[in-house]
C-alpha cells in the first residue's frame, strides 16, 4: 500500500529530559531533545497548576514543530505514566503529581491544536523492541526500563502487541511496595512510603545514596568513598547536587569499582528482583530485556548483579544459566521510546494486519 507522504510529530515525554521528532514514513527527519520542564520548581505542590504548566509548555514546542514542518498532519505522544487504553493520561504521575482528574487524549488534543494520540512510554519502547528482527526465536519480550523512573511491558511478538488491561496498569512495577519498614524511603512529595521506584530508579538510586551517606552506619564508609572525594573535588555536596549528575559521577564510581557505591547499587537492584521474580513466575517472558538511562550507563555490571540477584529469588524454576541467558542488555539508544512512537503512527494508519515495511 501506498501512503500519502505526510509528516508526523513524535513526542518522548520522560521525567528529565523530552524528545521530538518528526518523522515521514516511519524514518525521522528532524529530532530534538529537551529538558522537561520542571513543574515543582515552578508551581510547587500544585498538581492542577502543575498540569496547566505543562501542558502549556508542551503546546509551546508543538507549535515550534509546527512552524518548523507545516506539512505535520498528526501527533503520538508517549508519557510516563498510567495510560488507558483510550490514550487518557492518569490523574496521579511524576510529571504534575496527585491530579483531580485524567488528562484525556480529547481534551490535550484540543490544547495542542492536532490529532494527539497517547500511550504510555514503556509501552512504546516494548514496541520499539519487540519488533526487532533479533527476537525472531523468541515470542515475549520483556523490555524493563531503569531510567529516572522504572518500568516494564510485555511485547507478544505473535500477536504483535503488548499485553494490555484497558487503565494500563501492567508493568508499573515501579509502584510495588518492596519495603515496609518504619524507615521506608518516600517519593519527592513524601508520599509511597517504600515503593521499587523510590529505591531501583534512577532518581530512587540518587535518594538511596543520600540516604546511606546520611545515616550513621553510612556515614563513615561515604567519607571513605570514591564517591565523597569526587564530589569534594568538584566543590559539590551530595544532599545539594541535582540527581542527573550524582548519577553520572556514581556510575563513574561504579565502573572504578567503589565500594561503598557498588553495595548501594547491589541493595538497590535486590529490591528490584524482589518485585521482578514474580513477574517472571506469571508471565515467564523469553527475555527480559534491561534499558533505560541508568541501567545503560552502569552497562554489564547492572545485568550481572540482576542475574545474580534474580537467581535467588529462582532458585528451582531456573538455572543461574538460563537467568544469565535471559536477561539481555539493550544496545544505548536514547531514542527506543520515540521510535517506538513513530512505528506505533504507522500502524495506526495501516489497514488491520498489513505489515510495517
Amino acid at each position: 500500500m501506498v501512503l500519502s507522504p505526510d509528516y508526523q510529530l513524535c513526542i518522548d515525554v520522560g521525567y528529565t529530559f523530552s524528545r521530538f521528532g518528526v518523522s515521514c514514513g516511519g524514518s525521522f527527519v528532524d529530532i530534538e531533545r529537551v529538558r522537561t520542564i520542571d513543574t515543582r520548581a515552578l508551581c510547587g505542590n500544585v498538581p492542577e497548576a502543575r498540569k496547566e504548566e505543562w501542558i502549556r509548555w508542551l503546546a509551546e514546542l508543538v507549535r515550534a514543530k509546527r512552524n518548523l514542518w507545516p506539512s505535520i498532519t498528526r501527533c503520538g505522544l508517549c508519557f510516563p505514566g498510567l495510560v488507558s487504553a483510550h490514550g487518557d493520561i492518569g490523574r496521579t504521575n511524576a510529571i504534575w503529581g496527585d491530579g483531580a482528574s485524567d488528562l484525556a487524549a480529547p481534551a490535550l488534543s484540543a490544547r495542542l491544536g492536532l490529532r494527539v494520540d497517547v500511550l504510555n512510554d514503556l509501552t512504546a519502547a516494548a514496541i520499539r523492541h519487540g519488533e526487532d528482527s533479533c527476537f525472531t526465536d523468541q515470542r515475549t519480550v520483556l523490555t524493563l526500563s531503569v531510567g529516572s523512573g522504572i518500568g516494564s511491558k510485555i511485547y507478544d511478538r505473535v500477536e504483535r502487541r503488548v499485553v494490555m488491561e484497558g487503565s494500563g496498569r501492567n508493568g508499573e512495577i515501579g509502584l510495588a511496595v518492596v519495603d515496609e519498614g518504619p524507615e521506608a524511603l518516600r517519593n519527592a512529595n513524601g508520599l509511597l512510603p517504600g515503593i521499587l521506584g523510590n529505591y531501583a530508579s534512577g532518581v530512587g538510586f540518587a535518594r538511596l545514596l543520600r540516604h546511606n551517606a546520611a545515616i550513621a552506619s553510612g556515614g563513615q564508609a561515604y567519607k571513605a568513598s570514591l564517591l565523597w572525594s569526587t564530589l569534594a573535588k568538584g566543590g559539590a555536596a551530595i544532599d545539594t547536587i541535582d540527581d542527573v549528575r550524582l548519577n553520572e559521577v556514581a556510575v563513574a564510581c561504579i565502573q572504578a569499582g567503589d565500594v561503598f557505591v557498588c553495595k548501594i547499587l547491589q541493595r538497590s537492584i535486590k529490591y528490584l528482583a524482589q518485585a521482578l521474580h514474580v513477574v517472571v513466575l506469571f508471565d515467564a517472558p523469553d527475555v527480559i530485556l534491561l534499558t533505560g538511562g541508568f541501567a545503560i550507563a552502569v552497562g554489564e555490571v547492572y545485568r550481572r548483579e540482576l542475574c545474580t540477584a534474580l537467581s535467588r529469588y529462582l532458585p528451582l524454576l531456573y538455572s543461574s544459566d538460563e537467568i544469565n541467558h535471559m536477561v539481555k542488555l539493550a544496545a544505548a539508544d536514547d531514542l527506543e521510546s520515540l521510535r517506538g512512537v513513530a512505528v506505533w503512527l504507522e500502524r495506526l494508519r495501516l489497514p488491520k494486519n498489513e505489515p510495517i515495511q
